[in-house]
């Protein structure tokens, strides 16, 4: 049964939808009882249809910062934080309660993580998952396969060390579900691979290090591609992408990550911890080149870290912007106009996309006052 929330008021007892913080908690709390009354009662219950239920009404926005699960990170909230530390915990004594893979998945799986051994504490949540159901552990075999984690998977064992069965139940998974992923359990098999590696000759190699070698790779891809012909197709914006996440690596990740390959939403992630305006327009050159079914939440993050960085600044520019041109020369020292600009640099539909998703960041003077920007700049009344 999920037990009831503990609440405890802000500094003013009230959120910021106006309604009594108190009320709300005590209207969680109804929320949580006809929830697991009727996951309970219903007769087509199952994993897809409470993580659709749960997705649709508490495990989303306005009480969880989007988008959630691999690889954005555990679940955090969104406006404000009590109430949605109290939906985060509904919605984890649910998951556990029902079994609901991809809810679970979402807040202990959610990272990225590269040296699971030496960074064991991110998987604190997850032992502690397994601890009160041991059902979590074969939940979480299933994640990371689906995910093509398969070094985590491996390591799965040594992460939760007090799941008695670890190792056998980790065995007879691999073997029905991926048989070919089942040598890597063998004692020292990796370690043999490891030994073979390093007595075997080096790969030729076109630089020290490995992000030198990604980037003159690229390079010689594209003059393979001029070589071709030129032609528009999904090689080039391939190309562009991979060069884009190059340049931006080289730029503001070097040299602790001279020797990684970073795909796009990795190195986004990357670059928004980054305390540096500079990065985060780069991530958004990147953004743009990512498949459309990705680039929404991408921006999303972008311009939501831009607006925590900039504050007020937009409202201060509206409210004391003398001409358009001051305007535009206060807006294009912003972190948001400079993410915008470089949106418009890779197209127009990209900065449509940018204004898009400002709609859930922004306020509304903000947005109108970007849109007008935009039409002075398109109409050649400011600098473009």
């Amino acid at each position: 049964m999920v037990s009831g929330c503990s609440h405890a008021l802000g500094p003013t007892g009230c959120s910021t939808w106006g309604v009594p913080l108190q009320d709300q908690l005590h209207l969680l709390d109804l929320i949580a009882l006809i929830t697991h009354f009727s996951f309970r009662n219903h007769s087509q219950g199952g994993s897809a249809f409470y993580s659709n239920a749960m997705r649709r009404t508490l495990f989303c926005e306005p009480f969880l910062r989007e988008p959630l699960g691999y690889p954005f990170g555990p679940p955090v909230p969104s406006a404000d934080a009590t109430l949605g530390a109290a939906v985060l915990h509904v919605c984890e004594e649910l998951a556990l309660e029902f079994i609901v893979d991809e809810v679970l998945g979402a807040v202990c799986l959610a990272e990225t993580v590269e040296d699971p051994l030496r960074e064991g504490e991110r998987y604190g949540k997850l032992k502690a998952y397994c601890e009160r159901n041991p059902k979590m552990y074969e939940i979480a075999l299933r994640i990371l396969l689906s995910q093509n984690r398969e070094w985590e998977l491996q390591l799965l064992p040594d992460l939760v060390p007090n799941y008695e069965s670890a190792v056998v139940v980790r065995d007879a998974f691999l073997a029905a579900h991926a048989p070919q992923l089942a040598w890597l359990a063998k004692p020292a098999a990796y370690q043999s691979i490891i030994q073979e590696g390093m007595c075997a000759s080096a790969p030729f190699t076109y630089g020290e290090d490995l992000i030198t070698h990604r980037s003159r790779c690229l390079s010689m891809a594209k003059l393979a591609w001029l070589a071709n012909g030129a032609r528009q197709n999904s090689t080039l914006y391939s190309l562009e992408l991979d060069a884009q996440v190059v340049a931006a690596q080289r730029a503001f990740l070097i040299p602790d990550t001279k020797d990684v390959i970073l795909g796009p939403a990795e190195l986004i992630q990357r670059l928004l911890k980054l305390p540096c305006p500079d990065a985060w327009v780069s991530a958004a050159g990147v953004a743009c080149r990512v498949e459309e079914d990705l680039r929404g939440d991408l921006l999303t993050q972008i311009v939501r870290r831009a607006k925590e960085y900039d504050g007020e600044a937009l409202q201060h520019i509206r409210m004391n912007g003398a001409s358009e041109r001051e305007i535009s020369q206060a807006l294009e020292k912003t972190a948001i106009g400079r993410i915008v600009l470089e949106t418009q640099q890779c197209g127009m539909s990209y900065t449509s996309d940018v204004t898009r998703v400002s709609e859930e960041v922004l306020e509304k003077s903000e947005q109108q006052l970007l849109l007008s920007w935009l039409q002075a700049r398109a109409g050649g009344m400011v600098g473009t």
